[in-house]
């Protein structure tokens, strides 16, 4: 007869633990954001991180994409993708040409 048994490993990642985490989109004013928070208790570079848009009709159709490289986020902080008038003011606002300066 021959046994398996499972090898003991360790996987470890060196993808940054960043997540959305809050999003609100399509309001009925322009007040619309993305935010990302970095679990990570190092700076997190944004370099080759995009944020695609897409419009929610049948299409499915991306509009817009945000290009965040250059930028960063703070050790355990926040970074705000919204329009202008976003309180307190998001790191990246979005241009007046994305659907209405809107998400």
């Amino acid at each position: 007869t021959t046994t398996i048994a499972p090898i003991p490993t360790t996987c470890t990642s060196s993808a940054p633990l960043l997540i959305i985490n809050e999003l609100n989109s399509d309001d009925p004013d322009d007040t619309e954001f993305i935010e990302l928070h970095n679990l990570e208790t190092r700076t997190v570079p944004l370099d080759n991180v995009n944020v695609v848009l897409f419009n929610g009709d049948w299409r499915n159709a991306a509009y817009d994409v945000i290009y965040l490289s250059g930028m960063s986020v703070a050790p355990r902080g926040y970074f705000v993708i919204g329009s202008a008038i976003v309180v307190p003011s998001p790191d990246f606002v979005l241009p007046a040409a994305s659907q209405n300066g809107q998400i």
